[in-house]
């Protein structure tokens, strides 16, 4: 099977400029000459530069030092750096200091491969900078001033020795390695711990107002193995934060969701195959194996299977989600839904060519009636037009692919929406085996349970992300596809054991 694109792909046209970006570019001195021209980096810019750049190596007392009293200075040291150059144009990339990167003599075209590389507008994936850094830094350019104060207020009211800076400057990235230097938070990529962090934005009331979920970061220790017994005879207890299940306390908010109540789960499947443009929306080989993975796999973690729903059209598909809102699905206490089909950014296509809004499908799952299911959305379609890509020499490569593209609040509790691909880029899927996002649902499915949704999730993104193939329209990079998920989860669900159905 070949690789086609079922989306109008978009893919950098300088590769070979872009795969080798930095050294020859660069000359010893660089630095010190984007410092001295007043036009390229204002003291915010250079400020944002150097904590970008922190990692664990990072000597920070030096650091805070300099930043306060002279990053101009210490801006020119990162030059002793590894991969400077690399780290300086991802950046960059993320302040949005395009004029700096021109100067250095790139165009619109490696710009452009630079902003797919470097994945800029994900808070928590970084080629070359601290991951944890680097969501940091989203934090910093998304406070005002006033929520930056309000911050910096509510972490010294919990530090020994709360920080007061003599500067009239409100740098959140200074504080933020302050606390850091008081071990207040933790950049360990492999264990990092921003939980302090992430309970003072939710107190004083910035942390909804992200626009990326900073969350992603709470540490929750869970002890799966001391619930073992637990776990085969009553698979599917909310799990609570205290790390127990919660059976008997009538004051928890746990109690009034029947979970523990009623053990029934229900997988539905929307296979979206044919299209009525077959120009635009090529027959999505594959589908069916998807199909059947699913089907075998939720069936062997004793959810009951609803009848496929294949090929359907816009209109059927609104009557049918319509339908949520009905005494027949609250009789479950987990509902997953499945959405196979080609897609655009933050849509997804029916059979007559016409398209449902993600939000809209969201909206009519979290219904009144279903208000005390937990609802889950799987879905595999393209968000967008562009292939994420690598250099080409992984050791991974999985095979040659095609592509899946071209009320009341309360209600909402309980849900989440796992994607197969960020918004704007597409999903792979390999003509005789299926996708990749369904293949490594399923897999994590068979060898992690029992398991939480949450956890679950974690093992799937891992999977799909380390996955690389030949892209064969584009012989000179590796396909990467990096999958995305939302929720509004305050008790995790728990997936029973897989057991083969016979």
């Amino acid at each position: 099977m070949s690789l086609v694109i079922d989306a109008i792909s978009t893919i950098p046209e300088s590769l070979n400029n872009v795969v080798r970006f930095s050294r020859e570019r660069f000359n010893p001195n660089v630095l010190q000459e984007i410092v001295q021209d007043a036009d390229s980096l204002d003291e915010m810019d250079i400020v944002s530069i150097i904590f970008l750049f922190t990692d664990q190596e990072t000597e920070i007392h030096q650091l805070i030092e300099f930043l306060l009293n002279d990053p101009a200075t210490y801006f020119n040291t990162l030059r002793h750096r590894v991969n400077w150059e690399e780290k300086l144009l991802e950046s960059l990339i993320i302040i949005g200091n395009i004029k700096v990167i021109k100067k250095l003599g790139f165009d619109n075209n490696e710009i452009e491969a630079m902003k797919v590389r470097f994945v800029y507008n994900v808070h928590n994936v970084s080629e070359n900078l601290n991951k944890v850094i680097k969501s940091l830094y989203f934090v910093c350019s998304n406070l005002d001033t006033k929520e930056v104060s309000k911050l910096i207020t509510k972490v010294n009211e919990r530090l020994c020795s709360p920080v007061q800076l003599n500067s009239n400057k409100l740098w959140l990235e200074v504080y933020i390695l302050y606390w850091l230097q008081q071990n207040y938070i933790s950049i360990n990529e492999d264990n990092p711990n921003l939980n302090n962090l992430i309970e003072d934005l939710k107190s004083i009331g910035c942390l909804i107002d992200l626009p990326f979920n900073f969350e992603d970061w709470k540490t929750t220790h869970r002890n799966l193995q001391d619930s073992s017994n637990t776990l085969i005879n009553d698979n599917s207890m909310p799990y609570t934060s205290n790390n127990t299940y919660n059976q008997n306390d009538n004051n928890s908010e746990t109690t009034r969701i029947p979970w523990g109540k009623n053990q029934k789960r229900l997988c539905i499947i929307i296979n979206q195959k044919n299209f009525k443009n077959k120009v635009m929306y090529k027959f999505r080989r594959g589908s069916d194996a998807d199909e059947k993975n699913l089907i075998e796999t939720l069936r062997g973690c004793n959810f009951e299977i609803d009848e496929p729903k294949r090929d359907l059209t816009k209109s059927q598909m609104i009557d049918f989600l319509d339908s949520f809102n009905t005494e027949r699905y609250n009789q479950y206490a987990c509902i997953f839904m499945c959405i196979l089909s080609h897609g655009s950014e933050g849509e997804v296509v029916f059979s007559d060519d016409k398209k449902i809004s993600i939000d809209t499908i969201r909206d009519k799952f979290c219904c009144e009636k279903l208000q005390n299911v937990f609802k889950f959305i799987i879905l595999q379609s393209c968000q967008g037009k562009q292939i994420g890509w690598v250099e080409r020499n992984s050791e991974q490569s999985t095979g040659r692919l095609v592509t899946d593209g071209p009320t009341s609040p309360v209600f909402y509790k309980h849900f989440g929406l796992f994607q197969a691909t960020l918004n704007g880029f597409v999903a792979f899927r390999n003509e005789d085996e299926g996708s990749w996002f369904i293949q490594d649902i399923c897999t994590e499915l068979r060898i992690s349970t029992p398991t939480i949704v949450t956890e679950w999730v974690k093992k799937v993104k891992k999977r799909v992300g380390d996955r690389r193939a030949t892209c064969t329209n584009f012989k000179e990079i590796e396909a990467v596809q990096i999958p995305c998920s939302s929720d509004t989860i305050s008790d995790d669900y728990m997936i029973p054991k897989y057991q083969e159905f016979r």
